[in-house]
């Protein structure tokens, strides 16, 4: 069985007394209140989405209208105030007074970033990015973490919030929240997240969040005990080590049943797997959802849905069921659906190329891993590829395992 040991785990808040307030060259203090090279000092703002009201932004004005050096934006949208040193305590007073909090620096949540979401983007679904990022800064700020752990929000596809490029983030699709972990934006390991649950309603963010951060401490105290790690553990790496299946599963778990069935995605290997958990190659659920969530991000392009007419439609209805089952071959499937996706007309111009060969490679990656040596042309993964490689090749475009089976056929 998986470790349910983060399971276990209290979320515990930082406490401010002072001697953590300010950060020299020490890198256990939490607080960004930092001195700079020149000998000013920096206040760092805490501002989920970089959104601030006009009664704020004058308040920052007039603190720093005395002295100040001005005010820099972060690329985590938070404002950094800079400041003569003595200028620093009058300007904390005067923020902690007006219910503005400190960013935070090291070993917590950092500022949460989003775009502008559904209050001023018509591109954006249903939800406000902004208002979201607020309240899981409201829960989760100061949450005590072995080292940074970076949110990112995006009200669409676009991924205006780079979520993808986050510790833990968030897209909003027709169906609810996608969450993608293990992204890092910092310049020598820049890489995305995985896509690890889809259509996560907005009440049940909380709780994926509490999970995946308390999956983050457990692991993390497992590597500092095994000496698997030197310096901090960040959560890139964590995710690295225990792999995808590991915090899909304990996921599945904080939610329960009654979360959407596209959620319910482990390995079918999940249970027999080490400690330290990868998702095995080829055809399990793990890596069928994974190949899906590529397709999904195509689909999230299109204004109008036209189902089974839809090539790319039919490819993730038939991954969707796969996944759920964990069956190779679907009993449902018409028989003619190879001669019913030929025949269906070709868009012009409606995806672009590249993503298509990426969707495409992802699920011929998971058809070449395959264990299972059974093949014929109604197996889900050859109908998703038939339909993808159509888009990209044209109506004639035939799956090599196809070309194979019909080559022995006519022996």
């Amino acid at each position: 069985m998986q470790n349910k040991g983060w399971q276990q785990i209290e979320l515990q808040k930082v406490t401010i007394d002072g001697s953590n307030w300010v950060c020299h060259e020490n890198k256990e203090a939490f607080w960004g209140v930092i001195e700079q090279s020149d000998g000013s000092w920096a206040i760092l703002i805490d501002c989920p989405a970089g959104f601030l009201s006009s009664d704020q932004v004058t308040l920052l004005a007039e603190i720093i209208s005395d002295e100040g050096l001005g005010i820099k934006l972060t690329g985590r949208q938070a404002p950094i105030l800079l400041l003569p040193q003595h200028k620093v305590a009058g300007a904390l007073e005067k923020l902690k007074a007006n219910g503005i909090k400190i960013g935070y620096l090291h070993k917590t949540l950092r500022n949460i970033k989003a775009c502008i979401g559904s209050r001023g983007c018509k591109n954006a679904k249903t939800y406000d990015a902004v208002e979201l990022a607020r309240n899981i800064s409201n829960k989760f700020y100061g949450v005590k973490l072995p080292w940074d752990f970076k949110i990112g929000i995006s009200g669409c596809p676009r991924n205006c919030g780079s979520a993808t490029c986050q510790s833990l983030g968030l897209i909003e699709e027709r169906d609810g929240f996608t969450v993608y972990l293990g992204g890092s934006e910092n310049a020598h390991t820049q890489f995305h997240g995985k896509p690890v649950a889809r259509g996560v309603p907005q009440e049940k963010i909380d709780d994926v969040i509490a999970t995946v951060l308390k999956c983050y401490i457990w692991a993390a105290e497992d590597i500092r005990k095994n000496k698997l790690l030197q310096g901090h553990p960040r959560f890139y790496d964590v995710f690295k080590r225990y792999g995808e299946a590991f915090f899909i599963d304990a996921i599945n778990t904080a939610l329960g049943q009654d979360t959407p069935v596209n959620v319910n995605i482990i390995s079918d290997k999940a249970d027999a797997a080490p400690t330290f958990i990868k998702a095995l190659p080829g055809f399990n659920r793990a890596n069928i959802f994974t190949a899906f969530m590529v397709l999904d991000k195509l689909c999230g392009h299109c204004t109008e849905c036209k189902k089974y007419k839809c090539h790319l439609f039919i490819a993730k209805e038939c991954l969707t069921e796969a996944a759920r089952t964990g069956k190779k071959f679907l009993p449902d499937i018409p028989n003619d659906m190879i001669q019913l996706i030929r025949a269906l007309p070709l868009p012009t111009d409606l995806f672009e190329q590249f993503k298509l060969h990426d969707a495409f490679h992802s699920i011929r990656e998971v058809c070449d891993q395959c264990h299972i040596t059974e093949h014929d042309s109604l197996c889900a993964v050859n109908i998703a590829l038939t339909a993808i490689g159509c888009l990209i090749w044209g109506s004639k475009y035939e799956t090599p395992k196809d070309i194979e089976l019909r080559t022995l056929l006519n022996k």
